[in-house]
């Protein structure tokens, strides 16, 4: 299954949901006067990738040391001025 029903699937929402929460915290913090956006975009998306990667190698290792997983941020950090 892979709907909601399915708790691998859930888990796996409640995971990508803390790692965009840490990623925003982060992405906050860089948000001061005279900081380019491209870089705090740049810095997010790097926090997004290694701590997603990080997670997919744990689990990886445990759980599907057989399967290849592709890794990769579905939509990176967007931000606007103002």
């Amino acid at each position: 299954m892979t709907d909601l029903s399915n708790s691998d699937v859930t888990t796996k929402y409640q995971e990508a949901a803390k790692i965009a929460n840490f990623a925003l915290e982060g992405v906050v913090q860089q948000c001061v006067p005279g900081a380019k956006i491209i870089d705090v975009c740049i810095f997010g998306d790097t926090v997004i990738q290694a701590v997603s990667a990080y997670c997919i190698w744990c689990v990886s290792k445990i759980v599907c040391a057989k399967r290849l997983l592709v890794l990769g941020i579905e939509w990176g950090v967007v931000m606007e001025p103002g």
